[in-house]
């Protein structure tokens, strides 16, 4: 997932490093913008899509979330960090305030209350309609029979960099450099004299349309990150009579049920990047 919306990664092996320590992603670096932030917020939660795709008969209904299993519990706490300092710490939420509510837990220069729990909830059921919109772009985006061959081959690897990762998926790689092809800063543009500007294989990446969804990088980032703020407003500030006008659209066709621990351990992984 995180290949499709232009997040940038130096390594990533299915070999656990120890004991305990399942496989990983060593990204470049921290996401250092609300689209990058919004990117990897689907990325973290993509490993629960796969799992929904490969495990249950019909993987965009509610109950798709019963066929899956436990290994993803952790990126579902590294999301819900990320999406609490989205709304609470950094503000993001356009229609929010700007204040950074988890003042108490550094300095103690605030004390603000926990997060009341009808607000948590709320705040759960966007992740969830976020990793709905995933499973969706995921089963979209390519067959399953696509996905059980890159797979394959990322497994019997153990270990890839980014470009060696491209090149399994035959997507356009934006180079050894650590620019984010998901989006272009118009920083670029309006000091193009002082600053080094993005190289050639950067921008071939962003243009590439490299699954059936026929988008860009950009154009895809644009539409999760739309979808993305259309949910915050939707559960954290729209009156429920507002929420009932909310129509979702038809979902694809879904895929057939396949199993194997081995093989789930390769695809969680693989949804990371």
């Amino acid at each position: 997932m995180a290949a499709r919306l232009g997040l940038r990664f130096e390594y990533a092996t299915v070999v656990p490093p120890k004991i305990g320590v399942g496989g990983y992603v060593k990204f470049t670096s921290s996401p250092r913008s609300a689209t990058q932030i919004v990117a990897s917020l689907y990325s973290t939660l993509a490993s629960r899509s796969l799992e929904r795709i490969f495990l249950s008969n019909s993987p965009l209904s509610e109950k798709a979330v019963s066929d899956i299993t436990p290994g993803p519990s952790a990126d579902i706490e590294a999301a819900t960090v990320e999406l609490f300092n989205a709304i609470y710490k950094l503000g993001f939420d356009p229609k929010g305030g700007v204040i950074n509510r988890a003042a108490v837990r550094g300095n103690g220069y605030g004390n603000f209350e926990d997060v009341p729990p009808e607000q948590v909830e709320k705040l759960g059921l966007i992740l969830r309609n976020m990793e709905d919109k995933m499973t969706a772009d995921l089963l979209l985006a390519h067959s399953r029979e696509w996905y059980i061959e890159k797979i394959s081959k990322f497994a019997q690897l153990g270990g890839v960099t980014e470009k060696e990762f491209f090149k399994i998926i035959e997507y356009a790689h934006p180079g050894n450099n650590n620019f984010h092809p998901g989006e272009k800063s118009p920083i670029y543009d309006a000091f193009a004299h002082i600053i080094q500007q993005q190289p050639k294989e950067v921008e071939i990446a962003r243009t590439a349309r490299n699954s059936a969804d026929g988008l860009t990088i950009v154009e895809r980032m644009s539409a999760f990150k739309n979808s993305f703020y259309d949910l915050v407003e939707t559960h954290l500030h729209l009156s429920a009579p507002e929420k009932l006008t909310q129509t979702s659209a038809s979902p694809p066709k879904a895929p057939s049920k396949v199993t194997g621990a081995g093989a789930l351990r390769c695809a969680a992984l693989f949804s990371g990047f």
